[in-house]
């Protein structure tokens, strides 16, 4: 019998390790964090390269860090809602005016990139967005965290 639960407690133990440098892999490849790769397992994301290679048309680049983080390291283009202005729903309000003002007749409404340093608030600031039915405006979150992204149009597009 002890021999038999040993086995079965291996065996599990083998399973977990497998999927930790799974997870581990993923996270070097992308250049995230396993909590992040966790957090973010089923959030839409896109990187840096993907903007910049104009894989989204138009673009609303939401910042989520600390107005002091943003004051040291803004993204052009950019607007500064903080995750705590989003959890209490008036940061919601400020990311509609800013999309509906990129919104162009004829064009797809304009996605919404959240971003933060290490991706974690931007992954809290998605979840509470998709919890309130923002329905109108594709939503993705930066891979990498937040580097700085010259812009390459004056539409918003990197």
């Amino acid at each position: 019998m002890l021999a038999k639960w040993g086995q079965t407690h291996l065996i599990a133990l083998g399973i977990g390790c497998l999927t930790l440098a799974s997870l581990s892999a993923i996270a070097i490849l992308n250049h995230q964090t396993i909590v992040n790769v966790v957090a973010g397992w089923d959030i839409p994301q896109v990187s840096v390269e993907e903007l910049q290679q104009d894989k989204y048309q138009n673009i609303v680049l939401v910042d989520v860090r600390s107005p002091e983080e943003y004051a040291e390291n803004r993204t052009p283009n950019s607007i500064l809602v903080l995750l705590s202005d989003i959890q209490a729903d008036f940061g919601i309000k400020q990311i509609y005016e800013a999309a509906d003002a990129r919104k162009q007749a004829g064009q797809p409404n304009p996605t919404i990139v959240l971003y933060s340093t290490s991706g974690l608030q931007a992954f809290q600031a998605y979840r509470r967005l998709e919890s309130v039915g923002i329905r109108d405006y594709p939503i993705v979150v930066l891979t990498g965290g937040s580097p700085v992204v010259p812009p390459q149009t004056q539409s918003g597009n990197l």
